[in-house]
């Protein structure tokens, strides 16, 4: 026996009995005359059949071998050895002895030459005695027939696939736990039904649970990571931008690449998706109107100039004497858009000629140098008047403002992807 605490313990020891007494009445010797004999020897086989179980282990290996290559093998053949499962082999293993003795006890009756004798009654004589117990014989015989066929490939076979989902529960992180108390106390009371219902739950938690956990690593992996690689771009464009003072289109590969493989559809949360659209709509703005704010400050620009010239100006340039030693032609929108004179645009430096393109009466297009200090004091006239321009200018407002705006969602994109990410780690 293999726990030692099954039923088996009732089982075992009255078919040894049962064994040799029939076989004792099958070799027409007398129990009484030999008492000692059949009481060592009925013993002897109750303990080999108690310590060894060979019914037993034939029914835990064919259930083995049943669970090979099944859903959740490990767990179904680790769930046969436990004390539930143990006890529903044993009761297979006590009707197996049953029907051996109803079969035996058919043999006996038909061969023993003394055993129909002993057993006749006045109204029943020995022909009588062996059809009617031939008879009873067979019907136990096949009631344990059914019975063990149907208890051992049917609904042992069910029971122990409750098993292992109650295995697979308590090894697993995913099921709530108060199911999982629920199924082991249904088990406990042999209550198969209810375990198997608590089973399903279980196994729709851990489908449901599993589900999420390949969602969000998904989702770390195709979406929150290379957005967090994106918006610590953006966020070094922008102070490489501030660096340099030079507005540049603002690149977001990733953010397209999720979109075009649909992969966004994994952001459940819907306000972090929020953040994520707001953020990239202000990118989106930021480049469809740059090219658009560079022509309007170019034509503020050339405007102001025509207006202080008296030249129909169509661009302007100004050369610049750094002060530790060379020159320089600073991008005149560049300048004012961050509200810079062009002098002082890498530093505090000296103002030499202004390059005039125009167009003469003709429709000539004419290139000047003006470096007299007449034309530069005028050069100062225009970009005071730019300046002033560009401050009140619509459009050159809202283009500031987006670049704000992407400064400040750049850094919450990023905090919010790092939580996601950080999700991985809990699940």
């Amino acid at each position: 026996m293999a726990s030692g605490e099954t039923l088996l313990k009732i089982t075992d020891y009255p078919f040894a009995y049962s064994l040799v007494a029939l076989l004792t009445a099958l070799g027409g010797l007398s129990i009484s005359q030999n008492q000692i004999l059949f009481l060592g020897t009925a013993g002897a086989i109750g303990t080999l059949l108690t310590f060894s179980d060979p019914a037993g282990i034939v029914i835990r290996t064919q259930q083995e071998r049943h669970f090979k290559g099944k859903v959740n093998e490990q767990y179904c053949i680790d769930a046969i050895e436990k004390s539930a499962i143990t006890t529903e082999i044993d009761k297979i293993v006590g009707m197996i002895y049953f029907a051996a003795t109803a079969l035996l006890f058919i043999v006996v009756l038909i061969l023993s030459p003394t055993l129909a004798d002993n057993l006749v009654y006045p109204t029943c004589d020995k022909s009588c005695i062996q059809f009617y117990g031939v008879i009873g014989g067979a019907t136990g015989l096949a009631f344990a027939g059914v019975f063990v066929r149907y208890r051992w490939f049917k609904n042992l076979p069910e029971k122990i696939t409750i098993a292992g989902i109650h295995q697979l529960a308590i090894n697993s992180e995913f099921p709530v736990r108060n199911s999982v108390e629920n199924m082991t106390n249904a088990i406990d009371q042999n209550d198969w039904i209810t375990a198997a219902e608590w089973g399903n739950k279980i196994l729709e938690e851990i489908q449901y649970k599993r589900g999420k956990r390949e969602i969000i690593l998904r989702a770390g992996e195709r979406v929150y990571r290379p957005l967090h690689r994106e918006g610590n771009g953006i966020v070094t464009k922008l102070n490489d931008m501030g660096i340099s003072r030079n507005y540049v289109p603002i690149h977001e590969e990733q953010w397209s690449a999720i979109r075009l493989d649909a992969d966004d559809l994994i952001i459940e949360d819907e306000s972090f998706r929020n953040i994520i659209t707001e953020f990239y709509n202000s990118i989106y703005k930021y480049n469809a109107t740059l090219g658009t704010i560079r022509t309007i400050i170019n034509e503020i620009i050339t405007e102001r100039a025509s207006q202080i010239y008296e030249l129909k100006v169509t661009r302007l340039e100004c050369t610049i004497v750094r002060i530790g030693g060379g020159m320089n032609k600073p991008d005149l929108i560049d300048c004012a858009l961050y509200e810079l004179h062009p002098r002082k645009y890498l530093g505090d430096d000296i103002l030499k000629a202004i390059d005039v393109m125009h167009i003469d009466s003709l429709g000539r297009q004419l290139n000047v140098k003006l470096d007299s200090e007449g034309t530069l004091i005028d050069f100062e006239k225009i970009w005071g008047l730019v300046l002033s321009d560009v401050k009140r200018n619509k459009n050159v407002i809202r283009f500031k403002e987006l670049v704000t705006e992407i400064r400040q969602k750049a850094p919450i994109l990023i905090e919010k992807c790092k939580e996601k990410i950080a999700l991985e780690w809990k699940v």
